[in-house]
This record gives structure tokens, C-alpha cells and sequence, in this order.
């Protein structure tokens, strides 16, 4: 058993870092639709915002925002395809909202950076006819 007051060994850091990215990515996975922050996260799982950042950030290599802004682009995605495939004239501000956007702006920025073109222009791929 580890003395609590002696330093982490670099392994057991690492590990638990490890374990703390692997919870965190596993909570936004469950509730990236939801109105979520690094600041509620954190509450919620009980560790320091800058250090649930720094791990997930160190283990994976992508930072919390990305992570959650990435989620909410592939649904997003995935509603424009089912929306052009209905035809069911869902607008980018519903899908937008939905997905956990605050605003269009925001959404079509997220969105091409995370796909690399805008909604309407991967949309118009889905079309029919």
C-alpha cells in the first residue's frame, strides 16, 4: 500500500490519468446532448476542471471541448443525412439545438472544422435526386 502523503509514481499518474479520461469520454459519450461544460463535468465526476482537462487532453491527445464538439457534429451528421434522405425539411438551426449547439453560428463553425465542409454542402451529398 502507497503512503498517501508520498508522491504518485509516474505509472500510477499515468494509469490514473488514464482512468479518468477513459470516464470522462465514456460520461460525454452518454450526455453530449445534454447542456454540458468541463466546469459541470468535473462537478459531476468529482475531479479538478484543469486536471480532468489535462488528462484528457495528455491521454487522448484531443482536449475536452473538441471531444464534445466532435460528438455533437457526428450526430449532427448523422441527422442531416436521415433529414435529406426523408426529405423531411428539418432546418440546421432544429438540428443545431438539438445537438447541443447554442446558437447557428457556432454550429456551422463547429461544423466545418470537425467535417471540413459546411452543413448544406455535406447535406446536398445526401440528396436524392
Amino acid at each position: 500500500q502507497m503512503d498517501r502523503n508520498s508522491p504518485l509514481s509516474d505509472a500510477s499518474k499515468v494509469s490514473e490519468n488514464t482512468e479518468l479520461c477513459d470516464l470522462t469520454l465514456k460520461y460525454l459519450s452518454h450526455h453530449f446532448l445534454e447542456s454540458i461544460s468541463l466546469d459541470s463535468v468535473a462537478k459531476e465526476l468529482g475531479y479538478n476542471k484543469s486536471y480532468l482537462s489535462r488528462a484528457v487532453k495528455e491521454q487522448s491527445g484531443i482536449g475536452f471541448v473538441r471531444h464534445l464538439m466532435s460528438l455533437r457534429v457526428f450526430h449532427a451528421a448523422r441527422l442531416i443525412e436521415l433529414a435529406a434522405d426523408t426529405n423531411d425539411g428539418t432546418s440546421f438551426s432544429e438540428i443545431a439545438f438539438e445537438c447541443g449547439f447554442g446558437n447557428i453560428r457556432s454550429f456551422n463553425r463547429s461544423f466545418k472544422s470537425v467535417m471540413g465542409i459546411t452543413p448544406s454542402a455535406y447535406k446536398k451529398q445526401f440528396l436524392k435526386g
